[in-house]
């Protein structure tokens, strides 16, 4: 059948010169057991029309020189700025099904997949296709291959589904060859790809800060490392994973995480980008042309140096660096787990202390284990208010301040993947104690006011409205920074929610009245006398002041 090659998320197309923008779309499936090696390039979710997808594969011509004649070179376009996890997971699965499945499967006329030998889809992986990517083009990538939890990666679940052993998909997946420019993956250095990938990364992009990644990933270790401008990692991340390392790549650019690489001239660059430079362009062209079975790294590394004899003493000195750099990461991340898991055995015993919670760091704090738990969790299975409170007010004041105003993007670049969930997590619990009438979990887990903002009051029990009313009158909720309007929106609909729960008459009203009447006085700035759903309950109460 005759059709476009795309998704609903995705367009594959060709660089082509005399095609408006340089790029055609594909318009049948995709020969890939056929004709010259086929390099895809994956740019960022705002590659969002074909004159940006050739943009990327004009990146990967650059790399090619004189040899790019030789390769059939594609991009990619996104529908949409999508870059949610099951965005990222339908494009893999999509690249899965028209690129990679091709090479190491036949599909009869039933539609049923039939595995080729061992050998020759290794030799179609090796031959005839190769990943080039930047930022969501990484995680896309990095999606298909990565093994999670001791588990198979996407594309070794179907390897393994038509015929091929554990081994023998292994052995495939790694002639799968990638590379990724600033790779924006939380889960790097943290969980193996089966690929054989190839990462760049700058100390300067902007995704490199320390709030950005998980607690105990590479990318964090590495965002809290002091490099001088003259530094050069060459970092072994695995047994297929390599990392080529720099602190930046020009003086300026403070901003280098789109199209610094090969946007900058090599003149113009510090003499570790332009030495990386180098590097990086020996083994993109050796993993391009040659055509051998790929063990691991250090095959490629040493057919590199002997065709580049002069690279050979530099960089040994960038793997000397970079192998104590991952001496470093690997002790960091064993210390973190040890703290982690004896804070974890003090938890289920019921024995962590407040002393504990002053003592243990910001990333065995946050840091959540191989089911996604961490202590707070751990605290809340148990039903364990106390210790819930106690690590919920330490974590509370590791966060940034959640003002109200700010924006996602915002409080997304001001705290880590772990501290995200878990705040998020921290939310449900409240509301969960909420509805169960849990006065002690709730109390312990309210303790800044804006967890009480946007809570849905009209299911609390009687207990626990009344404590989110007392909560609600002890906290300063004075906003210099925040507009009226903004203050009567957002403080105005949680008190009347909780206003009227109160006066539900499962609540005795010498109870409830003199806490509406508190609230309504309090909140005079924030909730408009005009307001057909309150005028009843102002008229309940001789507040003129809350008129």
């Amino acid at each position: 059948m005759i059709r476009d090659v795309y998704s609903n998320t995705i367009t594959i197309g060709q660089r082509d010169l005399d095609a408006p923008n340089h790029w055609r779309m594909m318009k049948n499936n995709l020969d890939m057991r056929h004709g010259p090696k086929k390099i895809f390039c994956f740019g960022g979710n705002g590659t969002l029309s074909s004159e940006l997808a050739n943009g990327m594969c004009k990146v990967a011509e650059k790399y090619l020189g004189d040899d790019a004649d030789k390769y059939e070179i594609y991009g990619a376009y996104y529908e949409n700025e999508d870059k949610t996890p099951p965005s990222v997971a339908a494009r893999s699965l999509f690249i899965i099904d028209e690129i990679l499945v091709p090479l190491i499967a036949d599909k009869d006329k039933f539609g049923n997949l039939h595995r080729l030998p061992t050998e020759e889809a290794c030799r179609n992986m090796r031959e005839k296709v190769m990943f080039v990517n930047h930022c969501h083009g990484s995680r896309i990538s990095h999606e298909i291959s990565k093994e999670f939890f001791n588990s198979l990666s996407k594309f070794d679940e179907i390897m393994l589904n038509i015929g091929y052993s554990r081994e023998e998909s292994l052995k495939i997946h790694r002639q799968l060859v990638v590379i990724d420019h600033n790779n924006p993956c939380a889960d790097v250095g943290t969980l193996p790809v089966h690929s054989t990938t190839l990462y760049r990364i700058t100390h300067a992009d902007e995704h490199n800060k320390p709030v950005k990644y998980n607690v105990d990933s590479f990318g964090y270790f590495l965002a809290t490392e002091e490099m001088n401008y003259n530094d050069i990692y060459a970092m072994d991340i695995s047994s297929n994973e390599l990392a080529l390392v720099i602190p930046s790549i020009s003086a300026h650019k403070k901003s280098e995480h789109n199209g610094a690489y090969w946007q900058i001239p090599l003149n113009d660059k510090f003499m570790s980008a332009a030495i990386e430079e180098t590097i990086f362009m020996a083994f993109f062209k050796e993993l391009a042309n040659s055509k051998y079975i790929i063990g691991n790294w250090q095959q490629i590394e040493q057919n590199v140096m002997r065709k580049n004899s002069n690279l050979q003493k530099i960089y040994e000195e960038m793997s000397k660096d970079g192998a104590e750099f991952m001496e470093n990461y690997g002790a960091y991340q064993q210390n973190v787990h040890k703290e982690f898991n004896e804070a974890k055995e003090k938890v289920l015993n019921g024995q962590f202390s407040a002393q504990d919670g002053v003592k243990i760091s910001q990333e065995a704090l946050f840091f959540h284990d191989e089911n996604g738990k961490n202590i707070l969790d751990l605290a809340v299975k148990r039903n364990d208010a106390v210790t819930a409170g106690i690590i919920w007010h330490n974590m509370l004041n590791e966060m940034p301040l959640f003002e109200h105003g700010k924006d996602i993007k915002t409080i997304y670049q001001n705290c880590s993947h772990d501290m995200l969930e878990t705040k998020e997590k921290h939310r449900f619990y409240v509301m969960q104690a909420l509805e169960n009438n849990n006065v002690e979990m709730f109390e312990s887990l309210v303790q800044n006011r804006d967890v009480l903002v946007g809570l849905d009051y009209s299911h609390a029990g009687a207990d626990t409205a009344l404590c989110a009313a007392e909560k609600f009158c002890s906290f300063n909720w004075h906003d210099k920074k925040m507009s009226l309007p903004a203050m009567q929106l957002i403080y105005g609909n949680s008190v009347k929610m909780l206003a009227k729960r109160c006066l539900k008459n499962d609540i005795p009203p010498e109870k409830s009245e003199s806490l509406v009447a508190k609230l309504l006085q309090k909140h005079k700035l924030y909730i408009k006398r005009e307001s057909e759903d309150l005028t009843s309950l102002l008229d309940l109460f001789p507040i003129n002041d809350s008129r």
